[in-house]
């Protein structure tokens, strides 16, 4: 099965400790776990972060060709911090993935996917929305998700 999922890649940070995760890159990640063809639509920083994301999706098999790269805005963090076995998250704006953009998007038809997956938090600027709008007229998707 071909896999695209659309959405942002961040870090949680919890406790000074970094993990790799947002819906749509584990979702991605654990599709390509599955021996699916799995490619990434998002943006990361040029910094240390996002170039340790690049390196995990390649190493989790997940096609990197459609991350973009912001030299301008930092990767994506969310800090958790956990309170009586609670956790809080401060969630940080103004990330690269809140200006993925369309025009970095190939012809998606040509792909063939069967499944498109987003996430919701990338579609919080005006930027990604627009950009999911144009995937969605790029391609065939039989399931949407």
């Amino acid at each position: 099965m071909k896999v695209l999922a659309f959405g942002e890649i961040l870090w949680d940070i919890v406790n000074g400790e970094e993990f790799l995760g947002g819906a749509p890159f584990n979702f991605a990640a654990h599709a390509a776990q599955c021996g699916n063809d799995v490619y990434m639509i998002s943006r990361v920083g040029n910094d240390r972060l996002g170039i340790e994301a690049m390196k995990l999706c390649r190493e989790l098999g997940v096609n990197d060709s459609f991350i973009q790269i912001d030299s301008r805005r930092p990767t994506g963090t969310v800090d958790v911090i956990l309170a009586a076995g609670q956790p809080d998250y401060t969630i940080h704006e103004n990330v690269a993935y809140d200006y993925i953009v369309a025009d970095d998007i190939p012809d998606l038809e040509a792909f063939g996917f069967d499944v498109l997956y987003f996430g919701s938090l990338a579609q919080r600027s005006l930027k990604p929305a627009c950009a999911l709008d144009s995937v969605l007229e790029r391609g065939r998707f039989p399931y949407v998700f």
